[in-house]
């Protein structure tokens, strides 16, 4: 029963950090063991991060740290092939055999959005660096997606935290 109380809180379109679910781990492994999520383990970090032949920063531009590996994500089955779309070079860990019904393509730039939508409908006050760091994607990419995610009036954008030295960003329901 947990596993499944775990699988629905995954936000949708589901790619949560695994170094977030700590206490969430024996459920998850439930859920990969029958099929109905995995691991998206990415192995770019300095092209994808940092640029071709730059090595990584040990911290963003807003503090938060960078890790030295990509992050691992835990994917729901039913949203394996958005996040593929937005993370080409994520592998399932383990692989997923899925119907034809969950194998559906992705533009890129729009997986993006969802993924980032995810996060901050989760997270309140965020920046885009520290979702940069979480989804291990450029901030470029995740800055676009917050911007096209205010136009759609989902997220707002100002300085919410009493710390918050830029841009945060928060879900409008938040």
């Amino acid at each position: 029963r947990a596993s499944a109380v775990l699988h629905d809180c995954f936000p949708p379109p589901a790619a949560w950090p695994a170094a977030d679910g700590d206490a969430w781990q024996p459920w998850f492994e439930k859920l990969v063991a029958d099929g109905r999520a995995t691991r998206a383990v990415r192995s770019h970090q300095r092209e994808l991060l940092c640029g071709a032949g730059v090595p990584p920063a040990s911290s963003g531009a807003d503090g938060t740290p960078t890790p030295q590996g990509m992050p691992e994500l835990w994917v729901a089955a039913e949203h394996r092939s958005l996040v593929q779309a937005a993370l080409p070079d994520a592998a399932p860990q383990p692989p997923l055999d899925l119907p034809e019904s969950m194998r559906g393509e992705h533009e890129s730039a729009k997986a993006v959005v969802e993924l980032v939508r995810g996060q901050v409908a989760c997270r309140g006050p965020v920046t885009a660096e520290t979702i940069a760091a979480t989804l291990g994607l450029r901030v470029e990419r995740v800055a676009a997606a917050l911007e096209a995610l205010e136009g759609e009036g989902t997220v707002l954008r100002g300085r919410f935290s009493s710390d918050g030295a830029g841009n945060e960003w928060c879900d409008r329901r938040l």
